[in-house]
């Protein structure tokens, strides 16, 4: 291989996750605030049921208060007829764990993947100046070829697995 190969394929490989890290960063903070608005969707609607009963809830955890809050309602409802169901109010109140674990499951993933894109990017930049030396020692160039395209290749499935984390609508 020659010595503008290896320059090119770098320099190519820098910019490329250069550019991936700065969509998937920007796409990840649409998403994690698109979760951030469903729980306080849901919270809303919640509240607004929680007002037609007076009962100290607050010093206890959500979890336990919008459970508390589910089975109060239900029973409001069902003495005055009311038009929601436990199992209608049930998945309002599974809607915030839920969203809550989304969120750490996309943040978890987003830190393993940028981990595994900026080490690409950083061995990427860094193999620019060793271009020339690559080109003379035939072997020690195919091999740092070989293993630098099986990183990106890894990492680009990586960003596929986790945009279908991400994109995934429940």
């Amino acid at each position: 291989m020659t010595l503008d190969t290896y320059y090119w394929f770098f320099s190519t490989t820098a910019q490329v996750f250069g550019a991936l890290i700065a969509i998937l960063g920007v796409f990840t903070v649409y998403k994690l605030q698109w979760i951030q608005q469903s729980i306080e969707w849901s919270r809303k609607d919640l509240v607004k049921h929680m007002e037609t009963f007076e009962r100290n809830v607050v010093s206890r955890r959500l979890d336990e208060q919008l459970r508390m809050a589910t089975e109060e309602i239900a029973r409001q409802e069902a003495t005055n007829g009311g038009h929601r169901s436990l199992d209608e109010l049930k998945i309002i109140t599974t809607i915030i764990p839920k969203r809550r674990q989304d969120r750490t499951d996309i943040t978890e993933s987003f830190l393993k993947l940028m981990r595994l894109m900026l080490l690409v990017l950083a061995t990427a930049l860094i193999s620019i100046p060793f271009s020339s030396f690559l080109s003379h020692h035939v072997f020690t160039g195919c091999l740092y070829f070989v293993v630098m395209l099986i990183a990106s290749i890894i990492a680009l499935f990586s960003t596929k697995n986790f945009l279908e984390l991400a994109v995934k609508r429940e």
